[in-house]
């Protein structure tokens, strides 16, 4: 093993796990968004629904989107919407109603957030026909929007979508997640000398024992229903989730690089047939 290699694991070893303890530089998290569904009932005739809520563990939407008829019944939003503090998780209850058209637009509704400057399909991806050109982001960067008109998703199917703002770089998301819906992200600086970045996980099961394990190969091995990349790993670090299910380590230091590492999160979880969750697993570029 490299001395920066082991410097690497050194940092991430140091667990921050204290449930006062936040990330300074979180992107969604705790964050303020407004939500609008655009639903074209007729070629000239539009309906929307909007909700307002704050990024946070748990599902914060289960329910959204413009009520319509379906078959003679009222079907209520088709759509759960997940937000986490660098991705945003997009899941069709039902099968996607007919619409001449479908949009969703995300905007800062506090003004809070630093400029969107990019928005990024994740490899999770399954929904009907959905790719980066139905990702909208205005020039300004206080909103975006995703376009999903006639892609008639299937109950079940998700978008995933990765996001990036100004001044705050977050490590490659190589997606791989679940079972579980625990979710993995690295951000702040980009690693390079003198630069830190924060480790957050979040939707984990609350108070659960916990493995962060590091490999510097991805080696996409199938494990406990799942998919784990850092195959061989060279450390299983362990840590546990805070009452809303988060782990969060602070301060992970960039330089001595070049050097790519794979992180991902296995989780005790009894609620899972094989007994765990698997977050999604992240590449760490550490710069000279």
């Amino acid at each position: 093993m490299t001395p920066r290699a082991s410097w690497l694991l050194a940092s991430l070893a140091l667990c921050c796990l204290a449930a006062p303890l936040r990330s300074q530089t979180t992107v969604l998290e705790e964050k303020t968004l407004t939500l609008i569904n655009y639903h074209g009932i007729t070629p000239d005739m539009t309906s929307s629904s909007s909700a307002t809520t704050v990024a946070g563990p748990g599902v914060e939407l289960p329910s959204f989107g413009v009520s319509v008829w379906v078959n003679g019944e009222p079907m209520p939003g088709f759509m759960s919407i997940d937000l986490s503090n660098t991705s945003i998780r997009i899941t069709a209850n039902a099968n996607q109603p007919f619409g001449y058209f479908e949009v969703v637009q995300f905007l800062d509704t506090n003004e809070a957030l630093p400029p969107i400057t990019s928005v990024t399909v994740n490899p999770a991806t399954n929904w009907n026909g959905f790719d980066a050109s139905d990702i909208y982001v205005s020039p300004s960067g206080s909103y975006f929007q995703v376009n999903l008109t006639a892609q008639y998703a299937l109950q079940g199917q998700q978008i995933s979508l990765d996001l990036e703002v100004a001044g705050i770089t977050c490590q490659t998301d190589l997606g791989h997640g679940g079972p579980g819906s625990a979710q993995l992200a690295v951000c702040g600086g980009d690693l390079s000398a003198g630069t830190t970045a924060d480790l957050l996980l979040d939707g984990g099961p609350p108070l659960t024992q916990a493995l962060l394990l590091v490999g510097l190969t991805e080696g996409n091995a199938p494990f406990k229903g799942g998919t784990l990349v850092p195959v061989p790993w060279l450390a299983a670090i362990p840590a546990a989730t805070d009452a809303n299910g988060r782990i969060v380590i602070l301060g992970i230091m960039g330089g001595g690089g070049p050097l790519s590492a794979y992180v991902q999160v296995v989780l005790a979880d009894a609620g899972q047939p094989l007994g765990v969750d698997l977050s999604n697993a992240v590449r760490l570029d550490v710069l000279p």
